[in-house]
């Protein structure tokens, strides 16, 4: 069972041990989702971890991306592990 915490402490410790993270946010995002999702990437980026953003809408930074993907997470992570 993953021991669950919402001290951000807690999480800051857990992406520093992270070699990788997923970041997804709700259907149909807005500004709010958008911001948590690129401090999130930004911050995983500062201390070196590599990051994999998902959103099953589009969003006004797709053009910007390396790779989109407009799919659930569960279908998105299953075509991954098939690369």
């Amino acid at each position: 069972m993953v021991n669950k915490s919402s001290d951000p402490h807690d999480a800051a410790v857990k992406l520093k041990q992270a070699f990788r993270a997923l970041i997804t946010c709700h259907r149909n995002p807005d500004g709010d989702a958008f911001g948590s999702e690129l401090a999130l990437a930004g911050l995983a980026e500062k201390i070196g971890v590599k990051t994999v953003i998902i959103n099953r809408d589009e969003t006004p930074l797709d053009a910007g991306a390396d790779l989109v993907c407009h799919e659930s997470v569960s279908e998105a992570l299953g075509q991954m592990v098939n690369l």
